[in-house]
């Protein structure tokens, strides 16, 4: 009896075993790169008949937050355009289910689908990252390797203040590459809530053993019917889930952004520049730094009080007939010294009969800094400043938001505090092409996901694209409103800025020299137009984003902050 049952479990033994490494087996036939491991990475035959790479995680134990990413590499030499895409298989549904699963606090099986670079050799999986930690790694790079490619893909289930923290179980999936049944499981105990799901970010790089050189910038182009951007908005993606059950707070209604395009200025070495007595309003060692950790957005969520000290709410007074004041919020902008904030032209003008503009009095206008809650005057953190000049640029186009920039002289300087704090200016090269691929964080008081507006300040996060990648997306509209100073961003998946946020600053994190390399925040981009939703005439956040690329006007900036 007892070597029946010892031969039974031997039997069992044989055929996990078999199933682990019947995949890689497969893959040997096939011709397809081997998988560093099986029990995750796989390959199957998708309804289109073409083989494609399957990746099979457990959902998150304990937070909202999965950011996996895949490092590829490719035997022939692989276009930026063209290196393929990572996403959630089954989109919404499956994304709804993980969902579910987080809130019932059980795991379960989340597949990812990973589409190769078309018409090229499939490429062979280097890594496999979950929030930064490695799940998969291959033990070394091919000797072949001409190109490698890095994809990301953001999947949030709803806890928006679940703590950030890596090292979480996401477990192994052994078994087959089915939809979702069966399976050996390993890993436990979960928790969440909500629902939200993001995909996009595809970064091919190309092979250096030292480091990888920026690919060439690709030149713009796009289509008509322009909204100004105005709010960050996060609309339901094509493949997401809903949000969570619990509301989010109505916010207040922005005018819609434009577009324009920028004219490039060389980029100089910021100079010191003087405000009041010997007070240093440019402070390069003390920019960019927020006090709370700026957690990953995904799918666009509540910031925390101090985690975006430079966001900037531009008030106007629409009541100038009689004495009183009718404050509504106009624009965001960004604070970039202790008294200049930079914004969206379009956000301080008024364009007249045969379009001529002008420039809104300083009087209609009050700044806040340090804001919120956008509908609360009470808030102890914020400051007040009244406009002392207005400074847009002599070459701003109104029609088609070309040079769609503005500084705002501000009537008094800032208290720099954990509240309040500008971000630093972009010292390095200016081109587009070394940030392609790079997910820039927008802030302002925006639609959410359910198409509401939100009184608090929320951030989203949105990849830079390439010229070639924003015009192929709509060549009419994008050809239009894009230039050589403008750049396209976004997931094109309901994650987005519109309606309201209109001015607001696109940053990006580097390595700051000036403060011993530590990681701080820089202002690339100025939210400037985005396409119209068709049928509710709402920003239609399922395509790019076009901003002012600030760093072609860095020469332009710094005059007016001296």
């Amino acid at each position: 009896m007892a070597r029946a049952a010892w031969v039974a479990r031997l039997a069992r033994l044989a055929l996990a075993l078999a199933a682990l490494l019947e995949p890689a087996a497969r893959a040997r036939a096939q011709g397809l790169p081997a998988s560093p491991c099986p029990a995750i990475y796989s390959y199957e035959v998708d309804s289109s008949g073409q083989t494609v790479g399957l990746i099979r995680l457990l959902t998150p134990p304990r937070y909202a937050e999965v950011r996996l990413m895949a490092r590829l590499s490719s035997p022939v030499a692989v276009q930026r355009h063209e290196v393929g895409e990572l996403f959630v298989k089954g989109g919404r549904d499956a994304a709804m289910e993980a969902t579910r699963s987080v809130l019932a606090s059980r795991r379960h099986v989340l597949e990812y689908q990973l589409r190769f670079p078309p018409g090229k050799p499939v490429p062979a999986l280097l890594a496999l990252a979950v929030n930064e930690d490695d799940v998969c790694q291959a033990r070394a790079t091919p000797f072949n390797t001409r190109s490698t490619i890095t994809l990301q893909s953001f999947l949030n289930t709803g806890v928006n203040d679940a703590p950030q923290v890596r090292g979480q179980d996401f477990g192994a999936v052994m078994g087959g590459s089915g939809g979702g049944g069966g399976g050996i499981f390993v890993g436990g105990g979960p928790s969440g809530g909500g629902g939200g799901l993001q995909g996009g970010l595809f970064e091919p790089e190309p092979f250096d053993p030292q480091p990888q050189p920026p690919p060439p910038p690709r030149p713009p182009q796009p289509r008509p019917t322009p909204r100004p951007a105005a709010r960050p908005t996060t609309r339901p993606p094509p493949m997401l889930p809903p949000p969570d059950p619990e509301p989010i707070e109505p916010e207040p209604w922005l005018d819609p952004v434009t577009t324009r395009r920028p004219q490039p200025p060389s980029l100089p070495s910021p100079p010191p520049a003087q405000g009041e007595g010997d007070e240093q309003l440019l402070d390069p060692t003390n920019c960019g730094t927020a006090s709370l950790p700026n957690a990953l957005v995904v799918f666009g969520f509540e910031a925390e009080k101090g985690q975006w000290p430079w966001q900037t709410a531009i008030f106007r007074n629409n009541d100038t007939v009689s004495s009183s004041v009718t404050l509504n919020f106009q624009c965001g902008g960004t604070l970039v010294s202790r008294k200049h904030v930079v914004t969206a032209a379009h956000c301080v003008v008024v364009v007249k009969e045969r379009k001529k503009i002008q420039l809104i009095s300083n009087n209609d206008l009050l700044i806040s800094l340090g804001k919120y809650n956008i509908r609360s005057w009470a808030e102890a953190e914020q400051q007040f400043k009244e406009v002392q000049k207005i400074t847009i640029h002599p070459e701003y186009d109104p029609e088609i938001l070309r040079n769609d920039l503005a500084i705002i002289h501000l009537s008094t300087t800032v208290v720099i505090n954990k509240f309040v704090k500008p971000i630093c200016l972009w010292d390095r090269n200016p081109d587009l092409s070394p940030v392609v691929g790079e997910v820039g964080t927008v802030g302002g008081w925006g639609r959410d996901e359910t198409g509401s507006l939100s009184d608090k300040l929320r951030i989203a996060r949105m990849p830079i694209v390439s010229q070639e990648t924003c015009l192929r997306s709509d060549n009419h509209f994008y050809i239009k409103y894009t230039s050589e100073n403008t750049f396209c961003a976004g997931f094109r998946n309901g994650t987005t800025v519109c309606n309201g946020d209109s001015g607001g600053g696109l940053n990006i994190k580097l390595a700051n020299p000036e403060q011993g390399n530590q990681r701080t925040w820089y202002l690339r981009g100025v939210v400037s137009l985005s396409m119209l939703e068709v049928g509710d005439q709402t920003c239609d956040s399922h395509n790019y984003v076009v901003f002012t690329d600030v760093a072609k006007y860095m020469s332009w900036v710094f005059q007016q902050l001296n």
